[in-house]
């Protein structure tokens, strides 16, 4: 018995459509992204694209700024974005200050980290223990946005840093106005050393002038079934 098709039977009985999470969190977001009048992305942590893709075929047609350091995932991601005339591709790592670090390559490229993994997340899911390390550029927001040339006051800025998303905000510090909407990977227990967690993601965030908006989790432990990461968009405070 399929106890999902039967429960959406008796949904549609009543006239109504059970949707997944993540369905529902994608057409939430590019409805705050319509309200916001976003007209640019920069999308860090792009991996091979995922990201761009999704939020393309969610209806945004604005122009996206990908950056990915690992150069594996990157050859992918130049080709997507190749494809779209309103997508840029840009190999880089962005953090608190220019530089030349070293990126530990993960057997799952989408959990590369700047950062040390640690012990759990290597029991959860053992495809993202590091395979290799690679020298990767680092740059700031603040000097990336005016080498790409950047022209706009409704960004949205999307933070997926395997931990090293406070970093990259650190860095953001003087386009913070230029930037309406932000998404952020959210950690609820330590997956990498030196990363905050929920709590203080959540303190930095109303620090910097933004409320959280909407979640969704998107990664569980598999044994205890507990949410360990979780997908959330905070706006920046409206005054009136």
């Amino acid at each position: 018995m399929n106890l999902g098709h039967n429960i959406n039977e008796v949904f549609h009985s009543f006239g109504y459509h059970v949707k997944p999470i993540d369905e529902i969190f994608g057409y939430q977001r590019n409805e705050l992204m319509r309200s916001y009048g976003i007209d640019l992305v920069i999308d860090v942590g792009a991996n091979v694209g995922q990201y761009g893709e999704e939020i393309r075929r969610y209806g945004y047609r604005g122009r996206i700024c990908s950056f990915e350091p690992v150069s594996s995932a990157f050859g992918y991601l130049e080709k997507r974005a190749a494809r779209d005339g309103n997508w840029t591709a840009v190999r880089a790592a962005l953090g608190e200050a220019n530089a030349t670090l070293r990126m530990n390559v993960s057997g799952h490229s989408a959990s590369s980290s700047l950062l040390p993994m640690l012990g759990r997340l290597a029991d959860v899911a053992p495809e993202s223990k590091y395979v290799a390390t690679e020298d990767v550029s680092v740059a700031r927001l603040d000097e990336a946005w005016d080498l790409q040339a950047y022209r706009s006051e409704n960004a949205l800025l999307k933070l997926d840093t395997q931990g090293y998303e406070a970093m990259v905000l650190k860095g953001a510090a003087g386009v913070l106005s230029h930037i309406k909407l932000i998404e952020c990977e959210l950690s609820t227990v330590a997956l990498y050393d030196g990363q905050l967690l929920l709590i203080e993601m959540l303190n930095l965030f109303d620090e910097l002038g933004f409320e959280s908006v909407n979640f969704a989790p998107v990664f569980f432990d598999p044994k205890s079934r507990k949410c360990l990461q979780l997908n959330g968009i905070f706006a920046r405070w409206l005054v009136a």
